[in-house]
Order: C-alpha cells, then sequence, then structure tokens
C-alpha cells in the first residue's frame, strides 16, 4: 500500500495537482493492486476473467469453438434410461 500522507495547512491545497503522470500511473497500480489483493486473495478470479474477455473481443472465434463442442457433444451416443 502507500504511505499516509498528512495534509498540512490549509495553504497546502492542491498541492500534488501538478505531479507528474509516472508518479500517478505508480499510484493507481498500487491501488488496483490492493483491491485485487482485497477481493481476490487467492488470485483465481484474474485469469477467469481474462479468458472471458478474451472470448469477448473474438467473437468469431468463440462461436466456432461453440459450434465445434456442439458438434462433438452431437457425436456421443445418447444414453438412455
Amino acid at each position: 500500500m502507500s504511505e499516509r500522507v498528512e495534509a498540512g495547512p490549509a495553504g497546502n491545497e492542491g498541492v500534488g495537482i501538478g505531479l507528474p503522470m509516472s508518479v500517478w500511473r505508480g499510484r493507481m497500480k498500487e491501488l488496483a493492486h490492493g483491491f485485487e489483493a482485497l477481493a481476490d486473495p487467492l488470485g483465481m478470479w484474474a485469469p477467469i476473467q481474462h479468458a472471458h474477455v478474451g472470448w469477448m473481443v473474438h467473437p468469431m472465434e468463440l462461436a466456432e469453438a461453440t459450434a465445434a463442442t456442439a458438434a462433438d457433444m452431437a457425436r456421443w451416443p445418447a444414453r438412455g434410461s
């Protein structure tokens, strides 16, 4: 996490506005890592979410894989009761 920064007197208002983007990017990464550690301590959700996003940005490949799976399942023999 990040260290605590005291606000100081009212005359220091807006001091962090001029920080370079690299500092803000680092702070945002720390915040994101902290949230991920809190929400997903074992790290199991992120790979599943990345796979989901990968399929959603390639809908044709998803449709082809779905059709292939359906064809494979249709070839299985039906089991009677």
